[in-house]
């Protein structure tokens, strides 16, 4: 039997240039999911006390293209196709 994994993915292209570096991001843990990194370490946007996104000032968009992998799967918007995931 295969197990099937829905994998959710957040890229972002550098504000500077689409030539920059990609970085991939592949932090995330049990309980956790990259999206932590994406709105509150270095992604392109933070979220405020009203609850609406505001540019990062020092997102490392600003240097590279960002390439967020939501996982481990059932932590955040990624699933496994069954429970064995």
């Amino acid at each position: 039997m295969v197990l099937v994994c829905r994998m959710i993915y957040f890229i972002f292209e550098s504000r500077n240039s689409k030539k920059d570096p990609v970085v991939i991001w592949l932090t995330g843990g049990p309980g956790c999911s990259s999206e932590l990194a994406v709105f509150y370490e270095n992604g392109p946007f933070s979220i405020v006390d009203n609850m609406s996104l505001v540019w990062n000032e020092h997102g490392w968009d600003k240097a590279s293209n960002l390439l967020y992998v939501d996982q481990p799967t059932g932590t955040g918007f990624s699933y496994p196709s069954d429970k064995r995931g």
